[in-house]
């Protein structure tokens, strides 16, 4: 179903035209008037329209001058020309705008009618040919995503350029539609990555003029999700990072990486270290670093293992590194430590 917008500054005008859609099969939803081109631009904002049919000498703004505005503001609107003025100039001008179709008063229901058939088949048609780039807003959710969730700003800059590139290749009837898809996709992606549903409600996207607008109302509201993850992860960091320390001590003897292991947590490397000193006190090789060393002494407390066997026990694969290690931590040698643990063999390698 179609709405229209009939734009003459004659009501008599408007009310024929109105009775011919009307009268007609076509699938037409609303019709609504509005008397010049300035107060057809009022109305633009705030209605859904599909099709303008619209004189061209009006006070204020003619039907010119609204056909260009509609070409630039609003590409996926059709127009169709009305004029007593046979005058061929007009309608290369009409042309040039993007007008789909030039009628001469006194309009003839038949010509009429077919005229709007060939404008909204010409509407199916460029409709059907539009192609969203789903590659670019798999790319958009995912620097979205990985912006909000580890405080990347970066990211959600390239985000909203890439947005705003999207938003300037569609119709602006495309715009509310890929938006919200866009945030509930996202939502969802962000509460599987929390456990937990976000109940951050997507705000009633208000008219929008032009692309600017929706593209500020985007921003905004993806600036407000960002805080509110934020304040969230805040209070349950300390979970995830106590989660890191347990993992950590499962697999302190095999070569688990800092990207491994924040990749498991959810975080990235970079904002995952930062997260993981701010809260122990040490770096993700030193927190492992001791706590392979005081496994160490632990198993050096057994006299049946040898320092060797200890060593590759505890996740060194280097037997000068694990010395030197040991001995920076307790001051003292693996088998001076056994020694003085009264654990020492005749052998201790």
């Amino acid at each position: 179903m179609y709405n229209f917008l009939i734009v003459d500054d004659e009501p008599i005008m408007r009310t024929g035209i109105r009775a011919m859609l009307t009268r007609c099969s076509l699938p037409i939803e609303t019709v609504i008037e509005a008397s010049n081109g300035l107060e057809a631009l009022h109305m633009l904002a705030s209605n859904q329209v599909h099709i303008v049919i619209t004189d061209i000498r009006m006070p204020k703004m003619n039907g010119l001058e609204l056909s260009s505005k509609i070409s630039m503001e609003y590409p996926g609107i059709h127009t169709a020309i009305v004029t007593g003025f046979d005058d061929f100039q007009y309608a290369q001008y009409a042309l040039r705008y993007g007008v789909k179709d030039y009628l001469l008063k006194p309009l003839n229901q038949d010509e009429f009618v077919k005229a709007l058939s060939r404008i909204i088949e010409s509407y199916e048609n460029r409709n059907a040919s539009i192609y969203i780039n789903h590659d670019k807003v798999a790319s958009i959710i995912q620097l979205l995503l990985a912006g909000i969730w580890n405080q990347e700003q970066h990211k959600l800059d390239e985000a909203h350029a890439l947005m705003s590139e999207l938003l300037l290749s569609l119709p602006r009837y495309y715009y509310e539609s890929l938006l919200d898809d866009v945030l509930s996709t996202l939502l969802n992606a962000l509460s599987e990555k929390t456990a937990y549903a976000i109940d951050f409600e997507i705000p009633v996207s208000e008219s929008k003029t032009n692309r600017d607008e929706w593209l500020a109302w985007f921003w905004e509201y993806i600036v407000h999700l960002r805080n509110d993850v934020y304040q969230t992860r805040t209070n349950s960091d300390s979970l995830l990072i106590e989660k890191a320390q347990i993992m950590i001590e499962e697999n302190y003897n095999r070569d688990l990486t800092l990207e491994e292991l924040s990749h498991k947590i959810g975080f990235s490397p970079s904002y995952f270290s930062k997260l993981f000193k701010s809260h122990t006190g040490k770096n993700f090789v030193q927190f492992r670093s001791e706590l392979r060393i005081q496994k160490a002494m632990e198993l050096l407390n057994m006299p049946n293992k040898s320092i060797i066997e200890i060593a590759y026990e505890v996740g060194f694969n280097d037997m000068s590194h694990f010395i030197r290690t040991f001995k920076k931590q307790t001051s003292l040698l693996p088998n001076e430590y056994r020694k003085r643990s009264g654990a020492d063999i005749e052998t201790s390698f």
